[in-house]
Parts: structure tokens; C-alpha cells; sequence
């Protein structure tokens, strides 16, 4: 492994770390419904933008690293992660070839996906959310996705990295 590999899975790991560390924040609880889902974000972010290097093996992790932060149901965001991430790969030319306007279309449908899918796993543990509130941060997220496409490609164009 180069160096450039090794400053690029660095960026990768600690861009999904800082994602676990603000999904975990302490905020007040009137507000926990307005929280984007940063780990998800990141992890369509490099799924998109670099599908070559990162993916569902990624996302499956993550989503257990959040479930353990978290204290959700074991594996319930690491199967909605890795489901997400899957479908990402999948179309990845397809979503890349829009406009950032368009992403956030799509953004808000894979986020979505997730939230779904998680609160689903959830609620079969007696844990669900009401599902008007578990949409509102998809909404977020998809507003949030210029911002983080922004910075990502900054610290990457900043390290010279692909």
C-alpha cells in the first residue's frame, strides 16, 4: 500500500469516525429528531464517489459501530447500512452523473431506505419510533448532502487523493 492509499483510507476512517461521533453527540432531546444521519451520509458519500475502494463491507461495519454507540438493536443499522451501501454501489454512475440537486433526490431516498429499514428491525425489538418522526431526519440529511459533498471534496482535493 502508498502512501496516497494509506491518506485515503486514513481521510475514509476518520471521516466515518467524526460521522459516529456526531451521531452520538449530546443534544437536547426536543431535538434528536432533527439530527441529519451523518454515518450514513459519509458512507454514500465514499460508496458513491469512490466505489472501487469503499463499499458494503464498510457500511456493514459502521453500522455495527453505530449500533454499538448508539445502544440500538444489534445489527439493525449494520444491515440498513450495508443495504444502503449495496444499492449505492450499484448505481453509483448513474447518481453521479446529476447534479448535486438531483443527489439530494436520491440522497433523500437511500437515507430514507435506511431509516426505514432500521426503524423496522427496531420496532420488531419494541423500539421503533413513530415513522412521521424517523422521516424528518431523511429530510434533514438530504438538505445537509451539498454541504458534505462539498467538504469531502475539498479534503480530498487538498490531499491529492482520486
Amino acid at each position: 500500500m502508498n502512501i496516497s492509499q494509506s491518506l485515503f483510507y486514513g481521510l475514509v476512517f476518520t471521516s466515518v469516525f467524526c460521522a459516529l461521533l456526531l451521531a452520538v453527540a449530546v443534544i437536547p432531546l426536543q431535538y434528536v429528531w432533527l439530527r441529519p444521519e451523518f454515518v450514513c451520509l459519509v458512507l454514500l458519500y465514499w460508496t458513491l464517489y469512490t466505489p472501487q475502494h469503499i463499499g458494503v463491507g464498510l457500511a456493514w461495519l459502521a453500522g455495527l459501530l453505530e449500533d454499538l454507540a448508539v445502544g440500538g438493536v444489534w445489527g439493525a443499522h449494520a444491515l440498513a447500512l450495508a443495504v444502503v451501501a449495496l444499492v449505492a454501489q450499484i448505481a453509483y454512475q448513474r447518481l453521479c452523473s446529476y447534479s448535486i440537486w438531483q443527489q439530494c433526490f436520491w440522497i433523500f431516498m437511500l437515507v430514507g431506505v435506511h431509516q426505514l429499514f432500521a426503524n423496522w428491525l427496531e420496532s420488531l425489538h419494541g423500539v421503533g419510533g413513530p415513522i412521521g418522526l424517523v422521516m424528518l431526519p431523511t429530510v434533514i440529511s438530504a438538505l445537509c448532502w451539498p454541504l458534505l459533498v462539498m467538504v469531502l471534496h475539498q479534503l480530498r482535493r487538498h490531499y491529492h487523493l482520486q
